[in-house]
């Protein structure tokens, strides 16, 4: 600790810091436009969602309305449980007070909840502005399959609910993409780190969701710096965190209510790959049915996933990952797709290896959804070009079906939004 502090340039961590905070931001036409173009069309969903229905504020079911995200209750509270989302309330009181403003400004309480879908949409249209440059300059992509990349990802029914979706997935997922391709672009340029931006990334990724902790780690070992500098970083910023969360639970006792949340996740053994195959995996990216089911807190309905029932929604998954796995095999020599392999088994560890939460599988895409973008694009900048042409065939064909599914699917969405949480 007392070596990092002796050689620390603090002028020169606040200009990389200044420099990092710009990179939030969009650059350049093309970004810009992407940006706006998104953030419009996502925008009027959100808008519609949080104006027509009650479902993104429901004041009486404030957890599980939909797909088991708890964004009622963080809108009223700011967090849905410390142990799992220790700083969560860091980021989002600023946002519900300036949604109180609004909401006293205007007389109205929708005022609170327009704003509060609307800062989701920025945060996922800034994903994709993050993705949009990784593949630009990390893969060194170019033209329609750059397109067809992050509009397959916008289409996806993780990235679709998340644009309304006031949660700790939807922050996630900007700081995780964020997070990739900052790290990426500094690898890839042999560039050093600051070890503030180390402490920032990872400490701000562990406090929305504890889990993810880890993955604000694994850049660290990539980054071009001697091994026992790198241990250090992450032994450091180790300690750090697991102080914040021992006077946590000093303060809190966050860690008590663990092991009925564990309960929680308890399925039928029988159905286990079901479970990984259709909700873990596959309903992240594609819809399965949504139905109306019951809510274990009372007689009232909710809106959740069925099974899937078609061979063409395995196929369509399955092709998926066959890709990704493509992409992984071509490129091992790369170290940079470790990084996004890693932040991929980190899911797979936790929710398919341990099966926590695997029967609300589709609410964690947020947490891996981008690696799909991100892993064919390797994929095809590793093809010849014939194979290229080949697989943009395919993955067109495959962007298609993907909208009249989820498009479809979300029809039947905003019809069950409107019929049990109609606005009021």
């Amino acid at each position: 600790m007392l070596s990092l502090l002796k050689g620390w340039n603090y002028k020169e961590d606040l200009t990389q810091l200044k420099k990092m905070f710009r990179l939030f931001f969009p650059r350049g036409k093309s970004e810009v436009t992407l940006f706006i173009v998104f953030f419009l069309i996502y925008g009027a969903l959100a808008t519609f969602m949080a104006l027509a229905t009650n479902i993104t504020d429901q004041p009486t079911v404030k957890t599980d309305a939909y797909f088991s995200f708890d964004n009622a209750l963080i809108s009223h509270h700011g967090f849905q449980n410390l142990e799992g989302h220790p700083l969560m309330a860091l980021f989002t009181f600023p946002v519900i007070y300036v949604g109180i403003i609004f909401n006293l400004t205007f007389a109205t309480v929708k005022a609170k909840a327009l704003f509060l879908v609307l800062v989701c949409t920025y945060l996922v249209s800034s994903s994709i502005i993050y993705i949009y440059r990784y593949l630009k300059e990390i893969i060194n992509l170019n033209g329609y399959i750059t397109y067809l990349l992050i509009s397959f990802y916008a289409t996806t029914s993780t990235f679709i609910i998340l644009s309304f979706t006031f949660e700790s997935y939807t922050y996630s997922l900007f700081l995780l993409t964020f997070s990739l391709y900052y790290y990426s672009y500094r690898i890839k340029n042999q560039l050093a780190t600051p070890f503030s931006i180390n402490i920032i990334l990872a400490i701000s990724l562990g406090g929305i969701t504890i889990t993810n902790f880890v993955k604000g780690l694994i850049p660290i070992l990539f980054i071009p710096n001697d091994l026992k500098l790198i241990i250090k970083r992450v032994s450091i910023i180790s300690a750090i965190f697991i102080s914040i969360l021992i006077v946590l639970e000093i303060k809190e006792n966050i860690f008590s209510n663990i092991q009925n949340r564990l309960d929680l996740f308890i399925i039928d053994s029988t159905l286990v790959y079901k479970y990984i195959i259709d909700f873990f995996w596959g309903a992240a990216i594609l819809f399965p049915e949504i139905i109306k089911s019951g809510y274990y807190g009372g007689p009232i309905e909710v809106i959740s996933t069925d099974f899937y029932t078609g061979w063409w929604q395995y196929l369509i998954v399955s092709l998926i990952f066959i890709f990704m796995i493509g992409g992984s095999i071509l490129n091992y020599k790369n170290k940079l797709i470790y990084i996004p392999i890693l932040f991929f088994m980190v899911d797979i560890f936790i929710h398919v290896i341990m099966k926590y939460g695997i029967n609300e599988g589709i609410i964690y895409g947020g947490h891996w959804i981008f690696i799909i973008p991100v892993l064919i694009g390797w994929l095809y900048k590793s093809l010849k070009t014939a194979q290229q042409k080949a697989l943009e065939i395919l993955l067109s064909l495959l962007f298609i079906a993907l909208c009249v599914n989820n498009i479809t699917q979300m029809n039947t969405f905003i019809k069950l939004a409107q019929e049990l949480f109609p606005a009021s």
